[in-house]
């Protein structure tokens, strides 16, 4: 995570004339791609993981135009590519099921998409990473806050504004403007990707909607303070930050949560493994006293 920031920086003043060759040497092969060489060595496969390791290997390979790290970056075996073909559910959500992980998952993302944007290359054409911001906005509660499904925390989608910044100077869709004006546009991204104005957009319109690829069946009444919200898990499980909750039933309504799914605690807490991720902890079916298996439902 840290190196995309230095990597960032180093581009903006490799050409100063206060760095020696020497000095340019040293940052760029005992430190910039030493580093890249320790991150290369794990390869996490699908995982939000990896999303940081190639965004921090890319962001180096772009920065000292490095072919064969920016390639790694994207076209390796766990790339972006990858990534996007094997790790983005159908209907636009992180295959972790919880919106805790596929915001952390796009933070990474986006910052290889956009520094593969100013070398020449195209991903904002690339369907499966626009679902990813156009899936979580027909899945909120009334109120803009996710359940927390799985090992996931109650937030709104408004405080994902500096994300939507990217989103909409890209693809000017007004959805993504109506999350990006929530709150002070005072974020790094506004400052260098956001719209000088933006517009006057409504919140979107949603309905009803089974999401099959995320297995969770969203249904919708009333509207203002009369909207109710339900939500029904039932799978796939979401790997290693999943929990054993089929058809777990997440209610909202008159403005709160009144059925909650716990989310998660701190892994270290020992209640997160013998209260938050056992089937007891949710609003669901447990058989004979025990937690359900890791399953896939339909």
């Amino acid at each position: 995570v840290n190196l995309i920031g230095t990597a960032w920086g180093y581009d903006l003043i490799a050409a100063a004339p206060c760095l020696s060759d020497a000095d340019r040497a040293k940052i760029e092969d005992d430190y910039l791609r030493a580093a890249c060489r320790t991150i290369q060595r794990n390869d996490a496969g699908i995982s939000n993981w990896q999303s940081w390791h190639n965004a921090g290997v890319g962001a180096v390979g772009f920065a000292l135009n490095d072919a064969e790290l920016a390639g790694w970056a994207i076209n390796g075996r766990s790339g972006l590519r990858f990534q996007l073909k094997n790790s983005v559910l159908p209907d636009g959500f992180w295959y972790e099921g919880t919106a805790s992980y596929h915001f952390y998952a796009l933070d990474a993302l986006r910052w290889l998409v956009e520094a593969a944007h100013h070398a020449g290359l195209d991903f904002y054409g690339d369907a499966a990473y626009r679902s990813l911001y156009e899936g979580p906005l027909a899945y909120t509660f009334p109120n803009g806050q996710f359940p927390g499904i799985n090992d996931g925390d109650l937030f709104a989608i408004t405080g994902q504004n500096r994300l939507y910044e990217i989103a909409y100077a890209r693809w000017r869709e007004p959805a993504f403007a109506w999350v990006a004006a929530a709150g002070r546009r005072g974020s790094l991204e506004a400052f260098l990707w956001g719209a000088e104005t933006l517009p006057a957009a409504a919140a979107p319109a949603v309905g009803s909607r089974d999401f099959s690829g995320l297995g969770a069946a969203v249904l919708r009444v009333g509207s203002g303070a009369d909207a109710a919200y339900l939500h029904l898990d039932y799978g796939p499980h979401g790997g290693g930050h999943g929990h054993p909750d089929k058809l777990t039933a997440t209610f909202f309504a008159l403005g709160q949560e009144l059925a909650p799914d716990p989310g998660r605690l701190a892994y270290g807490a020992p209640l997160h493994g013998a209260w938050y991720r056992q089937t007891l902890a949710h609003n669901t079916v447990v058989v004979d006293g025990k937690s359900q298996a890791p399953t896939t439902g339909k």
